[in-house]
């Protein structure tokens, strides 16, 4: 069993098979909402996502955990939701048409 499934998704600490954390009270039970990133993503065979921690017009921050140094880690997702939205795989970040240049510009600043 990998080290994130032993690890509460809310504050990545490690659980004894409870449902509710007793550290922060998360439900790992729960489901992220979309457009966000479903809980147990993999990003770049590395990162896997907990639960979201802040949204805004320009981005989403994820609590999550570097597989490979085995530490918990914040992850800014760039999603300016006025410019993209989310793939049906609930993955894939899509620009809407006729944005193109203003999300590679806002990307790049």
């Amino acid at each position: 069993m990998k080290e994130f499934d032993k690890l509460c998704k809310g504050c990545m600490q490690k659980l004894n098979g409870e449902n509710i954390c007793p550290f922060c009270g998360f439900n790992q039970n729960e489901k992220q909402l979309f457009p966000y990133l479903e809980i147990g993503t993999v990003l770049e065979q590395r990162y896997s996502i907990g639960k979201i921690i802040d949204s805004n017009s320009e981005g989403i921050g994820y609590i999550a955990y570097d597989n490979v140094l085995s530490v918990p880690v914040y992850i800014k997702e760039f999603f300016p939701n006025i410019l993209c939205y989310r793939g049906s795989n609930k993955r894939d970040v899509i620009i809407k048409s006729g944005y193109e240049n203003q999300f590679k510009e806002y990307l790049n600043s």
